[in-house]
């Protein structure tokens, strides 16, 4: 019978170790976020999951024309189907002075509603 060598008790231990770090911090990585989502009643908050779930929605945005008719404006109308770029008053004003066909722009948000007057921006 040949004998098989045993692994060396120190390799051993030092296999347990890393496993037990490795474990560690897996579990503080689900335990912190778990705890604070839990706890917290404000979001968004420190710690928390909810860093790209919960973007505002975008805002409702209508273009008004000269003779008055309403026609909704969306983010293809500028060929920019990206949602980084925010439509926002100075973004309508740069639209209002390539587009002389309308009068102005009310953009619509949960939290208030603006209106931008090309006239003023031509």
């Amino acid at each position: 019978m040949t004998d098989v060598p045993l692994p060396a008790p120190a390799a051993t231990g030092r296999r347990r170790r890393t496993a037990v770090l490795v474990a560690a911090a897996l579990t503080v990585q689900l335990a912190v976020p778990a705890a604070v989502q839990l706890t917290a009643e404000d979001r968004p908050n420190r710690f928390g999951w909810q860093m790209y779930s919960g973007g505002s929605p975008d805002p409702e945005v209508e273009a008004v024309s000269v003779d008055g008719a309403v026609a909704s404006f969306h983010y293809s109308d500028i060929d920019a189907d990206r949602s980084e770029i925010k439509i926002d008053e100075a973004l309508l004003a740069k639209l209002c002075a390539v587009e002389p066909e309308v009068a102005e722009f009310r953009v619509h948000r949960p939290e208030k509603s603006t209106t931008v007057d090309c006239g003023e921006h031509r």
